[in-house]
């Protein structure tokens, strides 16, 4: 007996789409995001690496040397937590009504991804902050390095989960801002379940952010919470209206161009934010 004649015949659609995936996101959407979330980590890593080179190799560079480190590690990067941002928000309002169930099923997952761990690591980078300045007298090297220990209550917990400034875990500020827009979901979504009035929303956010307004200086929530929502946003706006991401393929150059502009915008927010 052949082969061909016990193997089920597939249709051609069948052959090149594969099933849903678990969370009914497409397979090969899938595929795409882990593909870019490696250089999308590598990203975050190079952005946060070579602050200053005069100051990191303790000699004077060439102009077109500190260009080029300008560029490759302070400006491109940039663009990745964006990225990251925008990834939350697609995953987040897929298959999400708005209603109670859905909130609760997606928040869920978010406790044990974001909350608990966010709540977890600056405990426990706080704890070897408070070793550090028992045992040896240096308390340096930290990002919440200037919390007032003689501070209580709630003072001494916002100094180290960053409410009104940077949390002890230094770049957790962006996980902190998306524990923050998961618990608004429902508000964020009655603005995008229109796609006119999503769009608008989505545009109005963009340009909130482009135009420099946010809620003060530092790395507090109001002051970065509105670069955070515009990229949350537009990933949601995609998925709620199940736009075809993979149709993306084939515009990749546009897309690298798009990467740029983020980039020189979000680096040109950086410097206005913390200047």
């Amino acid at each position: 007996m052949e082969i061909a004649s016990i193997m089920p015949v597939l249709e051609p659609s069948q052959a090149v789409r594969p099933a849903q995936s678990r969370g009914g996101i497409d397979p090969v959407v899938s595929e795409r995001i882990a593909m870019i979330r490696f250089p999308l980590i590598i990203g975050v890593v190079l952005a946060h690496s070579l602050w200053g080179m005069d100051a990191k190799l303790g000699v004077a560079v060439p102009p077109s040397l500190e260009v080029l480190g300008t560029l490759f590690f302070d400006i491109l990067p940039r663009g990745a937590v964006p990225a990251f941002t925008a990834i939350a928000g697609f995953l987040y309002f897929q298959n999400f009504d708005g209603s109670c169930s859905a909130y609760v099923r997606k928040n869920q997952v978010r406790i044990q991804t974001l909350l608990l761990p966010y709540v977890l690591w600056n405990v426990l980078v706080f704890v070897v902050f408070i070793f550090r300045c028992r045992y040896f007298g240096v308390g340096g090297g930290f990002s919440g390095s200037r919390v007032d220990l003689s501070a209580g209550g709630w003072h001494l917990v916002d100094a180290v989960l960053g409410w009104h400034s940077i949390p002890m875990t230094g770049q957790f500020w962006f996980v902190r801002n998306l524990i923050f827009l998961c618990a608004l979901s429902p508000l964020i979504y009655v603005f995008m379940c229109r796609r006119s009035v999503g769009f608008v929303f989505c545009c109005i956010n963009t340009a909130l952010w482009l135009l420099g307004i946010s809620g003060g200086q530092g790395h507090g929530i109001l002051a970065t919470i509105a670069y955070t929502t515009v990229f949350f946003c537009w990933g949601g706006y995609i998925a709620v209206h199940q736009i075809e991401v993979k149709a993306l393929d084939r515009w990749w150059k546009w897309l690298f161009g798009v990467w740029i502009i983020i980039s020189v915008a979000t680096w040109f927010y950086f410097y206005s934010v913390h200047a």
